[in-house]
């Protein structure tokens, strides 16, 4: 389910309500960005969900995800047709823009009373790499600069 999709069956769904003049779409822009910056429904349960991880930054506005519901559990998969490779060659503004549709997930979840645990299952030795990776957050340590540095650095 990419945002287009999601879009259109919220606008089909409010329609499925509206007199019939008024069914096929909003009438004005401001219409249309009220279905979709909507507050979330709890009725809704997981699809509110994907509805706000779809409203994520991504890379070139490409939305470049594909979502999958099934019992309690939302995957986000990459959809490579929409990648950007010769702005992103190695697919990392894509990477990046899975993980803000994640955080949206995660920082809706408890909207509508819900628990969002992410979890990553990693596929590529990279990917895994990646992942065990941590620096310390240390401060940098205060060294005094070599006697030769500024020499170098100084007009003759």
């Amino acid at each position: 389910m990419n945002r287009r999709s999601l879009l259109f069956g919220t606008v089909a769904m409010y329609a499925a309500r509206m007199p019939m003049a008024r069914a096929s779409q909003p009438s004005t822009y401001e219409e249309a960005v009220h279905l979709v910056w909507r507050p979330l429904d709890p009725a809704r349960g997981a699809r509110e969900l994907v509805r706000a991880a779809t409203l994520a930054a991504n890379s070139h506005n490409t939305q470049p995800w594909r979502f999958i519901l099934s019992d309690n559990i939302i995957t986000i998969r990459p959809d490579l047709v929409r990648r950007c490779p010769v702005v992103d060659p190695d697919d990392h503004h894509l990477f990046a823009s899975l993980g803000c549709a994640a955080e949206n997930i995660v920082q809706a979840a408890p909207i509508p009373m819900l628990q969002s645990i992410p979890s990553i299952r990693a596929r590529s030795p990279s990917l895994s790499t990646a992942l065990r990776r941590r620096t310390t957050r240390s401060p940098m340590r205060s060294r005094s600069a070599n006697a030769r540095v500024p020499s170098m650095m100084a007009v003759p």
